[in-house]
């Protein structure tokens, strides 16, 4: 009987698992499937890692295919594994027939990606895809974090199989093998006039509610145009189901878009007059009322792609209005009509703000109302208008940029006791109407950011950052405006990681 044991007995159960897993890091996607169908105990000892690296974090669509393989995976032993769920604004395109070469083959094409666009229109014409959704979510017990993303970020993983260079929804790939075309973004390609980001948004919260789930996280991420204030319209009255989601959430990031008709920061004739006009509250009034419903909020990013207009300042200098009573209606007093109150936000500890155009008051009061509870400031790709001319400028001196006197201030606000602090990317703004140009402030060791975690941030700004702010690259003359102004070079991916990192020292 022991011989027959020690026969039978399998051999790979004596490997350690780090050493199997150590082999299993140089197999492609397919290799290791197909390892995994062949040994239960190697399946076994793998099984936490393999789920770990695939399922953690999964990416799907708003399609009848992609959302049903969600539910399956809901209804499966995987359950359990998914703490981020990815939805993407991937789209089917309609496939218009070719009558000059209308063969079988191209025949079977055209209908069956028709077939599949029809099936995703019928879907979200109808709403099926909030109960769809919110079906899959009641069974995800360790769901922490949704995204909505109109871009395909890069696959970290480092296995080199087909078609992984980017991280794709699931059924998007399937799409494509029919013959079909299929297109993510932040606009709707069958609707000129719909933010399609705004629907899968609003679906996914829908669903939150529906499904009676709490998460602790929400995040848009976007690369472009994305939601403007309009997406952000909200009556509780028709879905009051998204109010206690709301209000559940710790963390918030979001991507904002201003409307394309908004006035240059500096609209006046002399670019560094420093009275920047604060009267376009209303551009960003129903984000305001949004906002105000997640009174939980301890991590807030706010990136505003197009972020060069009096809106952006705007919107910082609401979110630093002071709290002067208890009662939100009393706030109201100092606002223009209509507006929403001022926000508390008395939990928040970590603030993000990206790609945006300030001024520095406005900046400067925003950090400071948070201060007594802030642990971690994020400044990335923001620019400040450049510094006032001296009356007479010495030939030759280099300019001092807008930042050296920035951050000087930013170490003397009062109880401000960072743990966490990241500078990147800074930049300045100027020109003469609509003449206007960014450029970058670059530190003298050509390093991109600046960042620190610890318990003495300011004797490392002190000693790091303000003795390495480069010089302005404006010259006299600040209607240069050889830069680029797009906002593709910085990547929302980048913040990923932290984000997640973040959410599981929450667990």
């Amino acid at each position: 009987m022991d011989s027959l044991t020690s026969q039978t007995a399998c051999p790979i159960k004596a490997i350690p698992v780090e050493i199997l897993l150590t082999i299993t890091q140089y197999l492609t996607t397919p290799e290791l499937c197909s390892l995994r169908l062949s040994c239960k105990v190697i399946e076994d000892s793998i099984w936490n890692s393999f789920t770990e690296e695939f399922f953690s974090s999964k990416q799907f669509m708003l399609s009848p295919f992609s959302l049903h393989a969600l539910i399956r995976i809901s209804q499966s032993r995987l359950a359990d594994k998914i703490r981020c769920l990815q939805i993407g604004t991937d789209q089917i395109l309609p496939l218009e027939p070719n009558r000059a070469d209308m063969t079988s083959a191209s025949l079977d094409r055209y209908l069956q990606v028709n077939n599949l666009y029809a099936a995703q229109v019928m879907l979200l014409r109808t709403g099926k895809q909030v109960k769809l959704l919110a079906q899959a979510m009641r069974n995800l017990p360790n769901l922490v974090k949704v995204v909505v993303r109109d871009f395909n970020s890069a696959n970290k993983r480092r296995r080199c199989s087909v078609n992984t260079s980017i991280r794709r929804s699931y059924g998007a790939t399937t799409s494509e093998m029919a013959g079909a075309e299929v297109s993510i973004g932040a606009w709707s390609i069958w609707a000129n006039t719909d933010n399609f980001t705004a629907t899968v948004f609003y679906s996914v919260l829908s669903a939150l509610g529906e499904a009676e789930v709490s998460v602790k996280a929400i995040e848009h991420l976007s690369k472009g145009k994305s939601m403007n204030d309009d997406s952000f319209a909200l009556d509780l009255t028709i879905s009051p189901e998204i109010l206690p989601v709301l209000r559940g959430f710790q963390m918030f990031h979001v991507s904002l878009t201003l409307r394309g008709d908004t006035a240059p920061l500096w609209a006046s004739s002399d670019p560094t007059d420093p009275n920047i006009k604060q009267d376009n509250f209303y551009h960003y009034r129903h984000f305001m009322a949004f906002l105000q419903h997640m009174p939980n909020l301890r991590s807030l990013r706010i990136n505003v792609h197009n972020g060069d207009s009096a809106e952006a300042s705007s919107l910082l200098k609401w979110l630093s209005l002071p709290i002067l009573a208890k009662d939100p209606h009393a706030n109201l007093n100092s606002l223009p009509p209509g507006l929403p109150s001022p926000v508390n936000l008395e939990k928040l500890e970590a603030l993000s703000l990206g790609f945006i155009t300030a001024e520095p008051k406005s900046l400067f009061s925003v950090i400071a109302k948070f201060a007594p509870r802030l642990r971690k400031l994020e400044l990335w790709k923001v620019s400040l208008p450049l510094l006032p001319r001296p009356p007479t400028p010495s030939p030759g001196d280099p300019k001092t940029s807008a930042w050296e006197p920035f951050i000087k201030r930013l170490i003397t606000i009062p109880h401000l006791h960072l743990e966490e602090i990241m500078i990147g990317c800074m930049q300045e703004r100027g020109g003469f109407l609509i003449r206007l140009s960014r450029r970058p402030v670059l530190f003298t060791d050509k390093q991109a950011a600046k960042h620190y975690k610890g318990t003495d941030w300011k004797t490392f700004v002190e000693k790091n950052v303000i003795p390495l702010i480069g010089p302005s690259l404006f010259q006299d003359d600040a209607s240069d405006n050889n830069s680029s102004d797009s906002d593709e070079s910085m990547d929302e991916e980048a913040h990923e990681d932290s984000e997640e990192e973040d959410l599981e020292d929450d667990e």
